[in-house]
């Protein structure tokens, strides 16, 4: 939906029709067997963004889809969310609006190089770092952007630098290795 499918996603969000669209956004082409796509932010390393002493990885800038989908206003309802943060889950099941809605996943997988065991954890420092924020947008709460816009359930809102402490786990590959 990031690339190839992003003319057929943009038709549908300014529609104004009650299409639902989930997106997993895996950061990477998974069909291909993780290249680097649009979704992606830069400076990823993947099968085709290379990283040496000539490339530093991912060169073109991330295709912001949850502003894309808020830059259709008043039409398209979105949510951005993770899987792994149990209050977002049930929310594309129970979503009534009469409009375009748009649920982005952040759904890190094996072809992003992150290890299965690891894929929970890669999704809150997402979240923690302000990559990639929890965000409600719905266009029904009033006339202005910042009465539809919701942060609800990211971290340390109230200051400039997120204020959490992580302890990174070992993936269960690399301790077998």
């Amino acid at each position: 939906m990031y690339d190839i499918g992003f003319q057929n996603l943009s038709r549908m969000m300014m529609s104004g029709k009650p299409i639902k669209v989930l997106i997993l956004d895996t950061q990477v082409y998974s069909n291909t067997g993780g290249q680097a796509c649009t979704s992606g932010f830069t400076g990823q390393v993947s099968d085709m963004a290379q990283f040496g002493k000539n490339f530093q990885g991912k060169e073109e800038v991330r295709k912001e889809i949850a502003l894309i989908a808020m830059a259709t206003a008043p039409l398209t309802w979105l949510r951005q969310y993770l899987e792994s943060y149990p209050p977002h889950r049930k929310l594309h099941r129970r979503h009534q609006a009469k409009r375009p809605a748009l649920f982005n996943v952040y759904s890190p997988a094996c072809g992003a190089r992150i290890a299965d065991d690891l894929a929970e954890h890669q999704s809150k420092l997402a979240v923690e770092s302000r990559a990639y924020p929890l965000v409600r947008y719905n266009p029904d709460k009033g006339n202005l952007p910042e009465e539809c816009f919701d942060l609800d359930g990211n971290p340390s809102l109230e200051t400039d630098w997120p204020n959490t402490r992580s302890n990174t786990p070992t993936s269960k590959a690399k301790k077998a290795a």
